[in-house]
Formats: C-alpha cells, structure tokens, sequence
C-alpha cells in the first residue's frame, strides 16, 4: 500500500515539486516508511530525492532547489514487498528503446501490490536487467527496459497486460504522464485540474488541498495520458475490467474526507456504525472511539441507538503519530502503547462503549480496554465496525498470513472474557457491504471473508511444511 501522485503543467517553468510535496503530505495515512519525488522539465533529465521517514521530515526548502521541473511523481511507501530501508525509498528509473546515450526516461510509482512476479523478475533477469530495490515496481521498470520498441505507449500498455494482483500506476516517460489501474480497481486513482494542469493522486484528498477540482477516477483497466498539462488520450488497455474495490479502504485506509463511489468516506463509517447499532444495540451510558478512523462509525452508532458520543475521552497523544496497523512489527507496539490517553474522570462509573474500526492483530485494543479499566469504567462493551480479519491480504496490505490475526485463534467472546469486558461484537460481511454500498460479487472483501476477485498465491500458512 503507497499513496501517489503526478503532476503535469504546461509551463516549461513551472516547478511541480511543493506540489507533489503538499499531495504527499495528504496522503501520509497511506504510507510512512518512506517517501520521495521524482521530477522532469523539456531540457534535463530526472532528479529526485527520497529517504526513510515521513514527508515533514524529508523535503526541505534547500531540497526543492534540485527538484525543478514541470512533471513529476512521488509516493510515500507502505512496505509490502521489500524492507523499509533507504534502497526501496526511491521510484524505479530505467532507460526505454532508443534513448541517446542509454538515458534514463522512464520512472514509475504504483500503489498495490502484484503477485505472481517471480518468473518476471527471473525473465527481466535473464535479458540482463539488473534489479537495484527489492520492490514489486521495479519488475514493471524491468520489463519495461527489456520490451521491444519503439512506442513507450503501447510496450507500457502490454506490460499492464502481463501483471497480476492489485494496482494503480503513474508512469512518467520523456515528458508524458501515465496513469493506470488494474483491472479490478482493487486500489484507488482519481485525477483533477488545476489551471496550470492536471493532477494524478490514490485519493480526493489530495487533489483538494492542491485546490485541484475532481475530474473522475481512473477507471479499472483503464489508462489516461497526459503531456504538459494537456490530456492526450485514455482508453481501456485491458479487454473485460471487473470492478472490485477494496471495502478496507472504505474501513480504514482511505480518509475520511476523501470521495468514493461520490460518497464522503466519513458518511460510508457512519452507516457502518449506524448498521452495527442494528445488529449489536447495548445499553450504556457513552460511546467513545478509537481515534482517528473509528470516529465516524462511533458518531454512526451513538446517533442510532440515542446515546451520548465524546470524541475527547479517549485521544491521541500527539499528532502526527504513526498508524500503529500500518507500522513495522518491530515499532508497532511501542507506537501502540504510547498512542492513547484516557480522560478518567469522564469514564468513571460509566457504562462505555468503545467503537473501533477493526481489530487485526490486536495490538491496541486491549491497551485501550486497560486505560479505561484503570480509569474506572464499570461495564464496557466493544464494537467493531467491520467483521473479524480472518484472511491474509494478498493485494497490498501488510498481512502476509492468517498466522498474524487474532481471528485465526480466537473467537470474539473468547477475546472479550480475555480482555475482561462485558461483550465483543462485529459487524457482519452483508452489513458492512450494505454500508458501503457494495456488492458481494463487485468488491474485494477477501481479507474478511476469504473470496478474492482473481486468484492469488497461497497462504503460507496453509503450505506444507
């Protein structure tokens, strides 16, 4: 999983850098193991600059001095396939047909996560390309270098044809900009204008603090072309596109102030939350919700069933704080465990109902369960907004195998007798599906029932040993 974005305007002299820096910065939920930019002007080749850490942290004015150009991607990373360290912290350049001099003029960034690769990347090899990152991207940079020529166009579209899994991509070649999407639109594209020119990014949050007004979504097994600024073709690469969007972005990933399927995501969380209030109602005293992308499925269910919500009894400690699910195992739990803090005084005595998204690993839940029975609870009750993570993700989310989710082992009573509470509820697959407004047969929802949109690689949990 990776937020990116691309920016093409028409001015030779205008400098698309701060840009992408503002888009990535909108997108930061997406990824924070790293992030960079890659830009390009009419007269000089590709400069970048990327590194570990978060997007504050990264660019600074002296960097934006060696970043000139009026196209340009960027993406801040998630790490899925390869480690997060500083090799994978850069997007894949490589050097198509007939460039003078082997110039580098191709470079991409893509959001997802592919599968099957590895005779792909074992064919990249054997034609002589040498792989610098451990990145599933960079085999798409490696079949890319090694495709017949002449027209980046149509080797660009047979490559797309070639892979499995789950992904968006913008490719940048001289100065052309590319955006595709795979043929399930498992993960998201929507592109914009701005009257300087037109903006790529995985989610409409960005294209709104680059005050870019939405123009649509790249449509599943789709492309869309753009040079200096000016859109110069688009079309289906892919032959019958099956839509079939993650519901786990509607879950979690995606912001609340972000539009699918032209619904806010903050209106889809509260129907979650209104929905789980029909199928586990409880009687209490206040709902409360694990900040920051449960607070609408708490306002949902509270509205529901009449009782009081507070978004200020349980906060975090600071921002910006790492997302702990989408954090590395080895900083997950101290990112967890100094996260939270609980106002005691508003929960002592009190009857609670604590709404969060999902549990996966189960990391911070019951952090947040101790806080509150510290602070004095009497009774507490959770809900959770989506039905149990039993199954890995194979398209971009860091769950390699079930091994790694509670649900394997646990059933939810056996949680809340564990965590001493008073009940565990989840949402239910139809409902959820209801809420968002999705159909069983036209989405991805493998993580939670098992039923993927295209086949994917085995668990490893499920391989013999």
């Amino acid at each position: 999983m990776c937020g990116i974005v691309g920016i093409s305007f028409a001015d030779p002299h205008a400098e698309v850098a701060p840009y992408i820096e503002h888009g990535l910065f909108a997108l930061q939920h997406r990824g924070q193991d790293s992030a960079s930019i890659l830009v390009t002007d009419n007269d000089r080749g590709f400069r970048f600059y990327g590194n570990t850490g978060l997007v504050r942290d990264i660019f600074t004015e002296e960097r934006f001095q060696h970043l000139k150009g009026c196209q340009g991607i960027g993406f801040v990373r998630y790490a899925t396939e390869g480690a997060a360290i500083q090799d994978n912290a850069y997007p894949p350049v490589g050097c198509f047909k007939d460039s003078p001099y082997r110039r580098r003029n191709f470079a991409l960034v893509s959001n997802g996560q592919l599968n099957f690769h590895e005779g792909l990347r074992a064919e990249c090899r054997s034609k002589g390309y040498v792989f610098r990152s451990e990145t599933d991207t960079e085999v798409i940079a490696g079949l890319l270098e090694t495709a017949p020529g002449p027209d980046f166009r149509q080797a660009f579209l047979s490559v797309l044809s070639r892979l499995h899994g789950a992904f968006s991509v913008l490719a940048l070649y001289e100065q052309e900009l590319y955006a595709a999407r795979s043929r399930f639109g498992i993960r998201p594209l929507v592109w914009g204008a701005r009257k300087e020119g037109i903006v790529f990014a995985s989610e409409t949050r960005a294209l709104d603090l680059l005050d870019a007004d939405y123009c649509g979504e790249v449509a599943p097994g789709a492309y869309i072309s753009v040079k200096n600024g000016v859109v110069t073709g688009s079309a289906e690469w892919d032959e019958s596109p099956k839509a079939a969007p993650c519901v786990f972005e509607r879950v979690y990933f995606s912001s609340p102030d972000s539009i699918v399927d032209g619904r806010s995501v903050k209106e889809i969380r509260e129907e979650m939350g209104r929905e789980l209030a029909r199928e586990h109602p409880v009687e209490a005293d206040l709902v409360i919700s694990v900040p920051d992308s449960s607070t609408s499925a708490a306002i949902g269910y509270a509205h529901e069933l009449g009782i009081r919500f507070d978004s200020e009894v349980l906060l975090r400690t600071h921002h910006y704080k790492k997302r702990s699910f989408i954090e590395q195992a080895s900083g997950r739990l101290r990112v967890g465990h100094s996260k939270h803090n609980v106002i005691a005084r508003l929960v002592k005595d009190r009857r609670i109902i604590v709404v969060d998204d999902s549990i996966v690993r189960n990391d911070t839940f019951p952090r947040i369960i101790a806080r509150l029975q510290k602070a004095g609870a009497r009774e507490i009750h959770g809900r959770i907004a989506s039905p149990p993570v039993q199954a890995r993700c194979p398209f971009g989310i860091a769950i390699s195998s079930k091994r790694e989710l509670v649900a394997t082992y646990k059933t939810p009573d056996q949680i809340a007798k564990e965590l001493g509470i008073a009940s565990l509820k989840h949402l239910s697959l139809s409902g959820m599906l209801k809420a968002a407004k999705l159909p069983f047969f036209q989405s991805c929802h493998g993580c939670f029932s098992g039923m993927y949109p295209t086949a994917v690689p085995p668990d490893p949990a499920d391989m013999p040993h």
